[in-house]
C-alpha cells in the first residue's frame, strides 16, 4: 500500500479528482441513476435499525482497456464519503443520498463503505482519501469510547459495465467487521462437583489496550496504523459479586466440571463485558502487554462459614497472540482455589463472529454406539453398580478403558482426570497417546490410566475420568451417554477410579 500524501498533495489531488468527476458525469452516456440497496452484514450491531446510514466511497476508471482507451488506470473520484441513508430498515425503504452519480458504459466502478457514518458518531473521524493502486482508498481513524461498545464496519464492491447491456440495478454491499471481539469467561476449580463455589467475582478490569488507530482500506486489502494512546475498561459486580461455576483447564482445552446441584451449567460464569469489548485489532507483546486484572472473593478453607470471605486481586498478563479483525476472542481464565498450586490458568478461544449469541451449548449429548467397558485383567475390580474401578497398585500395570462415540463426525474427545481426594491428581496419570481421539471412527477408542504412586501414606486415591467433544464450531460438550446401563439406573454419569493400598 503506498503511504498518505502529504496534505498540499492530497489536496491538489482531490481537486483534480472533482474536475475530472465532473466532467465524465457531464459526458456520460447513461441516464441510470448508481442506487444503493440489499444492504447485508454479518455484524452484530445493538439493533438492526442502526444501519440506517454509511460513508459511501465512489470511484470509475477514466478508459477501456478493450477498446484501447487511455485512462484505465486513472480513477476519477465520484462520490467522498458521502452520506448515504434511509428513514427505516424495511426492505422497501429506498436508499437516498445527495450528489446523485451515474452509470457509464464500458466502465470500472469501485465502491467502498464504512459504518457508523463519520457525521454520527464521534468514534469515527478523519475520513480522508488513500493512494491505491491505479484507485483509490480510504482512511478513518476510529477511537474506542469509555466502554468500547462501538462497532466499526466496511464494505468493498466492484462493477464492470459493457456497452449495450443493462447497467446493475443496484450497489449491493456486505459489510464485515474490522475491530476485535474481546471476551473473558471466569471459572473456579477450587471446589469439587458437590460442593458450592466459593469465588465470587466483585470486578475485572482489562488494561493497556490501544485506543485509537487508523484504518487504510484499498483495493488490496486493509491495514491498521496505532497511536499510542491506551484505555483501560473495567466492569463492576454489586452486591456480594457474582458466583462463578467450575471448570479446569487440562492439555490446553477448557473442561467444565460436571453438572450438579451446586454447580449448574445454566448458572456458569457469565460473560464480565456481556456482549464483548469491541477494541482495535493489534498484536500482544512482552513490549506491549495487555493486563486483566480481577478482584474476588476467596472463601478459606472451603467448609469455613459464610462470613469468612477473603477480598483478592489476581493480575493477568494476557499472553503473546494478535487479536485478529472480525473474529471473537475469548479468554477462560481459571482462578485457583484451595487444592491447586498455581493462581490461574488461561486459554484463548478464536471464533467467527456471527449474529448469533456465542454461547457453549452443554444440553447437546453426542452419540455413543458402544458404551465404556473396561479390559479384563487390567484392573483388579469393577463395580459397575457404583460407577467404580479399582487399580492395580502396580506402578507397571495400565488399566484399559475403551468405546465408541459416532457423531458428530469430525469432533474430537478428550479424557481427563478430575481430582476427588487432595494428591489424587499426582497418584494417577493417562497414559501418552490415549488422552485424545477422534469421533466417528468404528475402531474401539481406548483411555490408558496408570498408577504413579505405588505406596500412598493416607486413604485411597481416587479420580473421575471424564470423556469431553469438543465440536468443530468450538463447543465442549461433557459426554453423559457412557455409561452402562446399570450405572444410569443409579444415576452414576462418570467411572471413579480409585487407588488400592498395598495393604488394602
Amino acid at each position: 500500500m503506498k503511504r498518505f500524501f502529504t496534505s498540499v498533495m492530497a489536496a491538489a489531488a482531490v481537486l483534480n479528482l472533482c474536475s475530472c468527476s465532473n466532467e465524465s458525469i457531464d459526458k456520460r452516456n447513461s441516464d441510470e441513476a448508481i442506487v444503493f440497496d440489499n444492504v447485508q452484514t454479518r455484524a452484530v450491531v445493538s439493533s438492526a435499525d442502526e444501519l440506517l446510514s454509511m460513508g459511501v466511497f465512489a470511484q470509475m476508471n477514466l478508459g477501456d482497456d478493450d477498446k484501447g482507451e487511455a485512462g484505465s488506470n486513472s480513477y476519477t473520484m465520484l462520490l467522498n464519503n458521502e452520506h448515504v441513508s434511509r428513514t427505516d430498515s424495511d426492505d422497501a425503504t429506498p436508499w437516498t443520498y445527495e450528489h446523485t452519480r451515474y452509470w457509464v458504459a464500458d466502465r470500472v466502478f469501485h465502491f467502498f463503505a464504512v459504518w457508523p457514518y463519520s457525521g454520527d458518531n464521534s468514534s469515527v473521524t478523519n475520513v480522508s482519501l488513500v493512494a491505491g493502486d491505479g484507485a483509490y482508498g480510504y482512511s478513518v481513524t476510529f477511537e474506542t469510547p469509555e466502554a468500547a461498545d462501538q462497532e466499526l464496519l466496511t464494505a468493498k464492491a466492484t462493477y464492470r459495465t459493457k456497452t449495450g447491456q443493462p447497467f446493475p440495478e443496484a450497489v449491493d454491499f456486505d459489510f464485515q467487521h474490522e475491530l476485535t471481539n474481546v471476551n473473558l469467561k471466569i471459572w473456579s476449580n477450587g471446589a469439587d462437583d458437590s460442593k458450592e463455589d466459593k469465588i465470587r467475582v466483585k470486578s475485572v478490569t482489562i488494561s493497556n489496550v490501544t485506543k485509537k488507530g487508523t484504518l487504510n482500506t484499498t483495493l488490496s486489502g486493509s491495514s491498521w496504523n496505532y497511536s499510542s494512546d491506551k484505555m483501560s475498561v473495567t466492569k463492576e459486580y454489586d452486591g456480594d459479586g457474582t458466583t462463578v461455576s467450575q471448570a479446569q483447564i487440562i492439555d490446553g482445552k477448557l473442561v467444565p466440571n460436571a453438572i450438579s446441584e451446586n454447580n449448574p451449567h445454566n448458572d456458569r460464569p457469565g460473560i464480565p463485558f456481556e456482549n464483548g469489548l469491541l477494541l482495535i485489532p493489534h498484536k500482544i507483546t512482552n513490549n506491549s502487554s495487555v493486563i486483566v486484572t480481577v478482584i474476588y472473593d476467596l472463601q478459606r478453607p472451603i467448609d469455613a462459614a459464610d462470613d469468612l470471605w477473603e477480598e483478592k486481586t489476581l493480575q493477568v498478563m494476557l499472553p503473546e497472540g494478535t487479536w485478529p479483525a472480525g473474529k471473537k476472542l475469548t479468554y477462560n481464565l481459571v482462578i485457583s482455589g484451595e487444592r491447586t498450586i498455581t493462581e490461574f490458568q488461561i486459554n484463548a478461544v478464536v471464533e467467527d463472529w456471527n449474529t448469533q449469541t456465542e454461547e457453549i451449548d452443554f444440553s447437546e449429548q453426542v452419540e455413543v454406539t458402544e458404551k465404556m467397558q473396561w479390559v479384563e485383567g487390567t484392573y483388579e475390580s469393577l463395580n459397575i453398580a457404583k460407577g467404580e474401578v479399582v487399580l492395580y497398585t502396580d506402578v507397571d500395570k495400565v488399566a484399559i478403558c475403551r468405546f465408541k462415540i459416532g457423531t458428530p463426525r469430525g469432533a474430537t474427545w478428550t479424557a481427563s482426570l478430575i481430582p476427588l481426594t487432595p494428591s489424587a491428581m499426582d497418584a494417577f496419570s493417562i497414559v501418552e497417546g490415549s488422552k485424545y481421539g477422534v469421533v466417528g471412527s468404528d475402531e474401539w477408542q481406548q483411555v490408558k490410566i496408570k498408577i504413579n504412586n505405588p505406596d500412598p501414606i493416607s486413604a485411597r486415591n481416587a479420580c473421575r475420568l471424564r470423556i469431553t467433544v469438543q465440536t468443530v464450531d468450538g463447543r465442549t460438550i461433557v459426554v453423559k451417554t457412557l455409561m452402562p446401563q446399570e450405572a444410569v439406573n443409579n444415576k452414576i454419569e462418570e467411572f471413579t477410579i480409585i487407588q488400592n493400598l498395598i495393604n488394602g
